[in-house]
């Protein structure tokens, strides 16, 4: 699914093709049109708009009369008519529109709506069927007022006194208007295009008149400059805006509730690697909840986004300009959805006219999302679908055949691509997400929702040929692809990311700070939300209920969230940090902190410094950062990461992941399911109860599993690996390996190196791998397999009198009977040397050439 250029829509009319500086929908009897202004010097213009079809030319007018002396620039289709600007009219002005027949023709001028005598331009107009009549309202970019029209009368000429305004609404200077759908009433919106502030006002059904309701602004995380575009719309279940802005170069997205609550939900900035720098035009059209929005502005180029249901826009596309294009420097954008095709026009060439371009939507599949705490699994459809989990159960998305987009949730999440081009897409609070079919040369990975995230060279990246595990802050993502592909950062990512910049969503709406002294202050919050500052001293700070934000700031403080999702930073010094109930982020900050998490899915930074934590109840994230550091997950899936130095972790009760990472760290799984990775240097690995799989990474490492069938790799260097109770899988990896089975029946392959190897009780498989090896059965029936280049290798322990004790020669092509063996076999005191070919040989000990039969061989 792409942009595609259709072709380039010009009269060659200079006064219509130039100085284009609005674009509408008109949805008529004879089907849709597109209907475009210019300044007082030109006219209007309408094109037939057909599925599949490039546009064509139904009617265009030259302003003529009064008209071409009046402030032009609207093109806003209104009943049968479209507003194209304001003229003066005796004392005062008047709304000027083009008559607009059935079929996209253009009739005589008309006057909706007289304006007050100082009205100077008006910047913005918009309209609504309320009570079976037509409301106006424009925006005077002069006076700020937003003026209120009743237009309930027949059309009437110029010369013919329009209706008053029967209300005015004053602003801070010039604004854009939109109408917002709210399950309740509509709701008209207000954009200081200056202040870049967000005005809700409640429309009454009957007069048209205006109560104000909220407002959000830079003081409500809404920061913006030169507001240029506002669109409205209504998708997955709510109703959202949509407001480009030139001066800071972005697009934000706000949720407008049924009561009119305005709650900021995006806020993305223009980067190299899109188009909408000095963002103007602005396009937005949909599917039922599949949302489509196009902005483009000075940058050259235009940007394809989705809005997610969590109310984030995905880039999709960014094209740039080329040769026929006309996108060198885009004024306006209109979009619209014609049957299977999304329909884009574009003003922005310097022959004039506009570009038209197409994106087949025939694909289209399902919008879906999980929710709630239990595991989930949603399927997609053969087409292109957008899943989402948005609950805190592991969620498994398997989108099937299609262009899909895979949303990861605040669980565990699996997501399975399927056939064609997919994207995957991690959330702020993704925890650990497994991605099981990346393709790298048809899908996409999406980062960008992770906080301050900007260049690949910030991920905790372990590569391997068909794998790789990623890490960022609490979010871990494992990527599984079919065939023998790298997936280094330049395989997934390229040599930058190829998203807009982020910024975060600060907390909006919270009372003054409860902010403490130089000394030592206990401060306690209230029942809502908050921010505590200790500042300096050895401050006591408790948040109690509601969401809040805690900071101990200089001195050993203690500090506890309580009920609520809190962030508590300790500061500076020896702090000691408790959350609470429900889902809080803890961080230790400088100093040897105590980190607790208690109850929720709490994520805990402990920073420089050797710190405790401990994740008690949830699926818990712990980060130990500088310092010699001990994390204890507590009961739950937790997700552990130690850092620098060297570091004790423990998983405790529950499935968990331990990545001990730099510094000769001691992990431990305990009960549960667990995965284990020591990291770089020389650790010290136990593995619990419960199935484990553990990798010892680099370094000389000690791996010791208990109950449960686990599976060990010690990496590179000289590791031990000691099995116990269970049917366990060891791998020694690179390096000179010690490896014991222990109870059950076990499989052993020491990897390249000389090797030492202990099969324990019961049957077990010894393979020595490359290399000078040892291998000893143990008691049981044995398998001692070989493979060409082996190397020299020895078996201890032989037993020719046990009829399932096997030595496994399928893998040397050259002995094929008992025959073969016996040929190349020397006898070396009370040893028998088997000659394998390649410089390689079995030495078995206290074994002669008589005790042996075909039995004893697997050819």
């Amino acid at each position: 699914m792409g942009l595609q250029y259709v072709g380039h829509l010009g009269l060659g009319d200079p006064l219509l093709d130039q100085d284009l500086r609005d674009l509408d929908m008109a949805w008529l009897p004879a089907g849709p049109y597109l209907v475009a202004d210019t300044g007082a010097s030109g006219g209007l213009i309408s094109y037939r708009l057909a599925e599949g079809a490039a546009a064509g030319l139904a009617d265009s007018a030259h302003f003529t009369g009064s008209a071409t002396t009046a402030q032009a620039g609207l093109a806003r289709s209104v009943g049968g008519a479209v507003v194209f600007g304001t003229v003066s009219d005796g004392g005062g002005k008047v709304i000027l529109a083009q008559a607009l027949t059935a079929d996209g023709g253009f009739g005589g001028m008309v006057a909706l709506g007289e304006l007050p005598q100082d009205t100077s331009l008006v910047t913005a107009l918009v309209s609504a069927r309320m009570d079976g009549f037509e409301m106006l309202f424009a925006a005077d970019g002069g006076s700020g007022q937003i003026l209120v029209f009743r237009n309930d009368e027949a059309p009437r000429s110029p010369a013919d006194a329009p209706p008053a305004p029967v209300e005015a609404v004053a602003l801070e200077g010039s604004a854009l208007l939109s109408i917002a759908e709210t399950g309740a009433r509509p709701h008209l919106l207000a954009l200081e295009r200056g202040r870049g502030a967000l005005h809700g006002f409640v429309m009454d059904p009957a007069s048209g008149a205006l109560s104000a309701g909220a407002v959000l602004d830079g003081d409500a995380g809404l920061a913006i400059a030169d507001a240029t575009a506002l669109e409205t719309l209504s998708a997955h279940g709510t109703t959202w805006a949509i407001i480009a802005a030139a001066g800071t170069h972005s697009l934000s997205v706000v949720r407008i509730a049924d009561d009119g609550a305005l709650a900021l939900t995006d806020h993305v900035l223009d980067t190299l690697a899109t188009r909408f720098g000095g963002v103007h035009g602005l396009g937005v059209a949909q599917v039922g909840d599949h949302v489509f929005i196009v902005a483009g502005g000075a940058d050259d180029g235009l940007s394809l986004f989705r809005l997610l249901p969590d109310g984030r826009l995905l880039h999709v596309e960014t094209i740039a300009n080329g040769a026929g294009l006309g996108l060198g420097n885009v004024g306006q954008v209109s979009a619209t959805v014609l049957g299977a095709e999304l329909q884009l026009f574009v003003a922005g060439d310097p022959r004039g006219g506009l570009s038209q371009f197409g994106l087949d939507l025939s694909g289209l599949g399902v919008v879906a999302e999980t929710a709630g705490n239990a595991a989930a699994l949603l399927a997609g459809t053969p087409g292109d679908d957008l899943l989402s989990a948005r609950g805190f159960g592991d969620d498994t998305l398997s989108g099937g055949a299609g262009d899909d987009i895979l949303v990861a949730g605040p669980g565990e999440s699996e997501l399975r691509g399927g056939d064609g081009a997919d994207t995957f897409v991690l959330s702020a609070d993704s925890g650990r997400v497994r991605i099981t079919d990346f393709d790298p040369a048809h899908d996409r990975l999406d980062l960008s929702a992770l906080p301050m995230l900007r260049n690949p060279g910030q991920l905790g990246l372990e590569t391997a040929v068909g794998s790789a595990r990623l890490a960022f802050r609490d979010t871990s993502i494992e990527i599984t692809v079919t065939g023998p592909v790298l997936l280094d950062a330049a395989c997934l990512f390229g040599p930058v990311f190829a998203w807009p910049d982020r910024l975060p969503i600060l907390a909006t709406g919270l009372p003054p700070p409860i902010t403490g002294g130089p000394g030592a202050d206990p401060l306690d919050g209230t029942s809502g939300p908050e921010v505590i500052d200790g500042q300096g001293g050895s401050d006591t700070l408790f948040g109690l209920a509601g969401n809040d934000s805690l900071r101990g700031a200089e001195g050993p403080d203690l500090l506890g969230g309580g009920p609520g999702d809190d962030l508590v930073t300790g500061g500076a010094d020896n702090d000691t940090v408790f959350g609470g109930a429900d889902n809080d982020t803890l961080e230790g900050d400088e100093g040897d902190d105590e980190l607790g998490g208690s109850l929720g899915h709490d994520s805990l930074i402990g920073g420089p410094g050797q710190d405790r934590m401990f994740g008690a109840d949830g699926r818990d994230t712990l980060l130990g950062g500088d310092g010699r550091d001990m994390l204890g997950g507590g009961p739950g899936d937790d997700l552990l990461f130690g850092g620098i130095e060297a570091d004790a972790l423990w998983g405790t009760d529950g499935n968990d992941s331990l990545w001990g990472e730099a510094g000769r760290d001691t992990l431990g799984g305990s009960t549960g399911h667990d995965e284990i990775h020591g990291g770089a240097d020389d650790d010290e690995i136990w593995g619990g109860d419960g199935n484990d799989s553990v990798d010892g990474d680099g370094g000389n490492d000690t791996i010791g599993l208990f109950l449960g069938d686990d599976s060990a790799a010690g990496g590179s260097g000289d590791d031990e690996l000691w099995g116990a109770a269970g049917n366990d899988t060891l791998l020694g990896g690179d390096g000179a390996d010690t490896l014991g089975g222990g109870g059950g029946s076990d499989l052993l392959d020491g990897g390249a190196g000389p090797d030492t190897l202990w099969g324990g009780s019961e049957a077990d498989s010894l393979l020595g791998g490359a290399g000078n090896d040892l291998l000893n059965g143990g008691s049981g029936a044995d398998s001692f397999v070989f493979i060409a280049g082996h190397g020299r290798d020895t078996i201890g322990d032989f037993d020719p009198l046990d009829p399932l004790e096997r030595i496994d020669l399928s893998g040397i092509g050259t002995l094929g009977s008992l025959a073969d063996v016996l040929a190349v076999a020397t006898a070396l005191g009370p040893d028998l040397l088997i000659d394998t070919g390649g410089g390689d040989s079995i030495l078995l000990r206290n074994i002669a050439a008589n005790d042996l039969d075909a039995d004893d061989f697997l050819f």
